[in-house]
């Protein structure tokens, strides 16, 4: 008889409410992800997604944020490109 050993690595959210109690989310990494910044991992509830992409291309780049870094990342891209959010009913802010 043959056999395979297989190692599963599971995360924990690391988000603490206001109360100091940890989050009890946990899963792999494809549904924990960590901040771009601090390294907290964190589940759906907690991380903020922001994509960045240039005009006309095609690639574009996932951030993965905590609550504390998500306003940080955007206002330093607004002061480095502007603000290029897109506006409701009236396409990009200028």
């Amino acid at each position: 008889m043959s056999s395979k050993s297989i190692t599963v690595e599971i995360f924990q959210c690391d988000h603490l409410n206001d109360d100091g109690e940890r989050c009890t989310s946990e899963g792999e990494r494809i549904s924990i992800k960590t901040c771009a910044l601090c390294h907290k991992d964190l589940c759906s509830r907690h991380y903020e997604q922001i994509s960045v992409s240039s005009r006309g291309g095609r690639d574009s780049l996932l951030y993965h944020f905590c609550e504390e870094h998500t306003q940080e990342f955007m206002d330093t891209l607004i002061n480095t490109f502007g603000d290029t959010r897109p506006v409701t009913y009236a396409g990009m802010a200028k």
